[in-house]
């Protein structure tokens, strides 16, 4: 038994390798992140955090700070993209803290990283390693992988395996606006093999724009705004089709996904977050799902005075709660991009539900409660469920 190594080695500075040392620390447990990039410029633009990934970040002590540049959407209005008619309208903001006991905020994911950097580089137990590319060595004692969809560990853990093209590309972009909401509203379109997600952050300055549809292949480096994004959304309502055309600044993501369902670990390391089951962004999860990640996998390394015992016990606790919000998220992306009289369906739904209903169909995922960090008297146990 190694009654808990001296450091643990983290791969990766993205959320889930910041969340994953903050958690340790929570725990008494000291790590080094190995972040390959020369310095922290978080790609990529919004994230959503939902109460199940707040608790987690409360616990970390993180919440005031993130306040600082989050908003809290007071509702999500759901659209029909080619008339641009309300569907519905679900409750945020205060009634979802009341409903949750913790709030439900968006966020540009540059702010998120640079408050788990601070509270990282803040944390004596914490070493942050820019520019470290630590190789990957099979023979290591113990490795935490959060290297990503594109993890270069994975194969240490399943052999080769790459992740897979879903079919879907996400574009991104933000753009200024000149006065922020009076009641900040997180907004999505549904249409035909498409949606368009919009919502605010930093403090209501900015909009985030996700426009995802369905590709066959990703975009060639050569891509043209006009003909790759602007084809799949060209029968929608002019209004929005115009504001797709206006933003300056697009940059196409490919969604690729791994499988939960294969391994999650071996003896010597453990997956975190994309590395092991990156998902569809249809249920804006594959974030909190690497939080709550960081989380368990610190609860059971403290627990358990063997790691390999920690590491088993970290994906049994994970795995089925991780598959079950995967396939949701696969499930909400044929919804939202339904067609014809599946979509005429859809809509008529969605319009006799009230809002509320329809949030509680996601009670069992932002429910969730970060397991309790163990006393001290029971910290290391080996026979430790």
């Amino acid at each position: 038994m190694d009654r808990h190594l001296d450091r643990y080695d983290i791969i990766g500075g993205g959320i889930a390798g910041l969340t994953t040392a903050l958690s340790l620390a929570k725990h008494g447990l000291a790590s080094t992140v190995h972040e390959q990039a020369a310095s922290f410029d978080e790609v990529g633009a919004g994230i959503q955090l939902s109460p199940n990934a707040m608790r987690v970040l409360s616990e970390l002590g993180l919440q005031e700070a993130l306040e600082g540049t989050a908003v809290a959407p007071k509702r999500i209005v759901l659209h029909d993209g080619r008339t641009s008619g309300v569907l519905a309208q679900l409750p945020l903001g205060g009634a979802a803290g009341t409903r949750y006991s913790a709030p439900y905020v968006v966020i540009h994911r540059a702010d998120l990283q640079s408050t788990l950097v601070e509270a990282c580089e803040a944390d004596r137990n914490i070493t942050v390693e820019r520019g470290s590319h630590r190789p990957k060595d099979v023979n290591a004692p113990c490795v935490l992988a959060a290297d990503g969809v594109h993890s270069v560990w994975r194969e240490a853990v399943r052999g080769p395996s790459k992740a897979r093209y879903t079919g879907h590309v996400a574009w991104r972009t933000t753009h200024p606006v000149t006065s922020p909401e009076p009641q900040p509203i997180t907004r999505v379109w549904f249409g035909p093999q498409a949606h368009l997600v919009d919502y605010p952050i930093r403090s209501g300055r900015e909009r985030n724009l996700v426009a995802i549809a369905r590709r066959a292949s990703p975009p060639a480096d050569d891509y043209s705004v006009s003909s790759d994004l602007l084809s799949a959304f060209r029968a929608w309502h002019p209004a929005l089709l115009a504001r797709l055309a206006e933003q300056e600044s697009w940059t196409p993501w490919p969604l690729n996904g791994v499988d939960p369902d294969a391994a999650w670990v071996t003896n010597k390391v453990a997956l975190i977050g994309d590395a092991a089951h990156a998902m569809l962004p249809f249920l804006a999860q594959g974030g909190a799902m690497a939080i709550e990640d960081a989380w368990v996998l610190a609860t059971k390394l403290a627990m358990h005075a063997d790691h390999t015992e920690a590491f088993r016990a970290y994906e049994a606790a994970r795995k089925p709660r991780v598959r079950r919000v995967w396939k949701e998220a696969a499930k909400n992306g044929r919804i939202y991009h339904m067609n014809g009289p599946l979509a005429l369906a859809r809509n008529l739904a969605l319009k006799l539900q009230p809002g509320s209903a329809l949030l509680a169909r996601y009670d069992w995922v932002y429910d969730w409660v970060p397991p309790a960090a163990p006393s001290a008297s029971n910290a290391i146990s080996s026979s430790a469920p």
